[in-house]
């Protein structure tokens, strides 16, 4: 028999109550979904996105800042203990190179390390007393793609090449750096010269990339722009970054505008390496990078130590003895001296000269300021001893030089006189003789002046004596002419005159003039191819 309660019990199973989604509600809640989860995904994406921008953009700025801070803090350097011992004979410049958008500096940046403020700075010391400055602290930042492949060249003056300094200077060129800076991004880069003693193949001149120490400060950089100002705030440099032929640089001939700078300012921008296309710099045409946002780091070094230098020690040493004496002669009564220069380091202001007639005995001195002089008004024939010595600033002198001797004699002629011209006087009744002053020798006599010849200026006449003016009555002088017509003789015409007015002269008469020079020796020059005739 069936309980009552079955038929409660068998309810339909697809009642309401228990009916589930249907295909349709099923698919849009799927759609729904799908749209909330790629939106979320997109602003995951855009959130990364911005994010690692912003990142790039904070660590470049980071960067770009730290490269920036290195080269103020290194400017303010600039000069630091550059010339310790004070001398005037060391040619090296705190500031090497002032360009609008690079610079060039030293200083001693390893001072406190007892081991680099040794090597090579030791080594170096060569003619002077003590070097501070190895080639590695000499420094410029500059701009530059990348590997410095640019194809412009920077270059200053400096004494870099020898193995110890000798006050020479040499011109240092840092190839493919980039003074125009036209087509950015660029790298701003710290470089440094290489010591001579690490370079075991240095050809003697630094002119290759190899020869440079070469760091990367910052990358993606928009520009470099420096000024340079006085101690009274003056602008030295033109500031035309567009425009580096106008620059100071790092020649010798704008010495004296580095040497008065006081003060550096400097600029650096800086540029995105990925383009904001939601964004455009107005200011910028260039279509690399006016999508790119830039930021500008400004700031400014006064170097403490520009214009300083060391106080020179007390000078108690003397130069070293002049080598290399030679005499020349050939010239009347005069010998020609020749020695070699002394170091430059050794501050060698004058050379003396000693003669005598006999050996041990020189007791005449004459004094140069060049590693030459001519000992004039000897007798034409006599025998002569010579030595000589060099003294320094500080009134030391050197020992004497070895002795040398030498027999005087004339082996020179003077040349023909030039710009010989004869015109009529207009102030009163006379004729105006010019010439040219101190005509040379003659080239083509065997001796001290011609071909060959010991004197190391020839064919110059160092033994004029005057002049000697010939004069004939007439336009058509006879065979004989010159011959003995002597007008006037180096009594008169001495070896400073240039002119003679002659005012022993007939109205509407014809006179014919000859010129010749003679020297000390009486022996007399060529006359004048042509004489010349004025009425």
């Amino acid at each position: 028999m069936q309980h009552p309660m079955d038929k409660r019990c068998r309810h339909n199973p697809q009642g309401r109550g228990s009916r589930g989604f249907s295909l349709v509600e099923v698919t849009m809640a799927f759609a729904i979904f799908l749209v909330a989860s790629l939106a979320a995904y997109g602003l995951f994406v855009m959130g990364t996105r911005s994010f690692k921008k912003a990142e790039n953009a904070t660590t470049l700025q980071q960067t770009t800042r730290a490269g920036f801070d290195r080269m103020i803090r290194e400017l303010r350097l600039a000069g630091f203990n550059h010339n310790a011992d004070g001398s005037s004979a060391r040619p090296d410049e705190q500031i090497e190179g002032a360009w609008d958008t690079a610079v060039t500096f030293r200083a001693d940046f390893d001072v406190d390390d007892p081991v680099a403020s040794t090597i090579p700075e030791v080594a170096l010391t060569g003619t002077f007393n003590v070097v501070t400055i190895g080639n590695d602290e000499i420094v410029t930042y500059a701009l530059g793609k990348a590997n410095l492949s640019g194809a412009s060249v920077m270059s200053f003056v400096a004494d870099v090449v020898e193995t110890a300094r000798d006050g020479d200077e040499e011109t240092v060129a840092l190839p493919g750096v980039i003074l125009v800076q036209d087509d950015p991004p660029y790298n701003l880069y710290r470089v440094s010269l290489r010591n001579v003693s690490d370079m075991g193949g240095f050809d003697g001149t630094f002119d290759g990339l190899a020869e440079f120490t070469i760091e990367t400060i910052a990358e993606s950089i928009m520009s470099l722009h420096i000024r340079y100002y006085d101690s009274n705030g003056n602008l030295l440099n033109p500031d035309t970054p567009a425009d580096a032929s106008d620059d100071i640089g790092g020649s010798d001939a704008n010495r004296g505008d580095r040497t008065a700078i006081a003060r550096v300012e400097v600029e650096l921008e800086g540029v995105a390496p990925n383009p904001d296309m939601l964004w455009t710099d107005p200011t910028d045409a260039n279509p690399a990078t006016q999508n790119r946002r830039k930021f500008n780091l400004e700031g400014s070094a006064t170097p403490r130590n520009l214009g300083r230098k060391g106080i020179q020690d007390l000078d108690l040493v003397p130069p070293s003895t002049p080598t290399g004496l030679s005499a020349c002669v050939g010239h009347c009564g005069g010998v020609l001296l020749t020695w070699n220069d002394n170091p430059p380091a050794e501050l060698v202001t004058e050379y003396r000269v000693a003669f005598g007639t006999s050996s041990g005995n020189l007791t005449q001195v004459r004094t140069s300021a060049m590693n030459s002089l001519i000992v004039d008004g000897l007798n034409p024939t006599g025998t002569y001893y010579f030595a000589v010595a060099a003294a320094d600033s500080g009134g030391n002198s050197s020992d004497m030089s070895a002795e040398i001797n030498a027999t005087n004699l004339n082996d020179t002629v003077p040349g023909v006189v030039t710009g010989f011209a004869v015109t009529p006087s207009t102030a009163q009744p006379g004729i105006i003789v010019t010439w040219d002053a101190l005509p040379a020798n003659d080239a083509t006599v065997t001796g001290a002046s011609g071909a060959g010849g010991c004197d190391f200026d020839k064919p110059v006449n160092r033994d004029l004596g005057g002049y000697v003016l010939f004069r004939e009555s007439g336009s058509d002088p006879d065979t004989t002419f010159p011959g003995d017509d002597v007008m006037q003789d180096p009594a008169t015409l001495t070896e400073a005159a240039i002119q003679y007015l002659d005012f022993e002269v007939a109205a509407c008469q014809d006179y014919t003039y000859d010129i010749r020079a003679v020297d000390a020796c009486s022996v007399l020059g060529a006359d004048q191819a042509t004489p010349l005739t004025a009425t």
